[in-house]
């Protein structure tokens, strides 16, 4: 097991430092984005909500067609903020979705 210095395996002093940075009393805040952050909202599709703080589920995008550099760009705002697109009822080649996983870095 990896060690910093040579006194505690690195997963012990991860967990004590990340102790030492949560309050001590009170319940945890989960936000979706940054406090203070407005909530994006699109504009070429709809996101309904899977959880509170994490998942949405995209309408009105067809994933066999390409995407223009805006609709991009709402998407990854979209995913910066949810963490987690769910895609319903997509059925996709393996290029169409070779070049939708490209779009993301895959």
């Amino acid at each position: 097991m990896g060690q910093i210095g040579s006194s505690e395996p690195v997963d012990r002093v991860i967990a004590v430092e990340l102790a030492r940075r949560r309050p001590a009393v009170g319940a945890r805040i989960l936000r979706r984005s940054s406090e203070g952050a407005s909530p994006f909202v699109p504009t070429r599709f709809r996101l309904v909500a899977e959880g509170a703080t994490l998942g949405a589920w995209v309408e009105g995008v067809d994933l066999r067609e390409p995407l223009d550099a805006a609709l991009v760009d709402e998407l990854r705002a979209a995913w910066l903020e949810w963490k987690v697109l769910l895609f319903r009822d997509q059925h996709l080649t393996i290029e169409q979705q070779a070049r939708f996983a490209s779009i993301w870095g895959a």
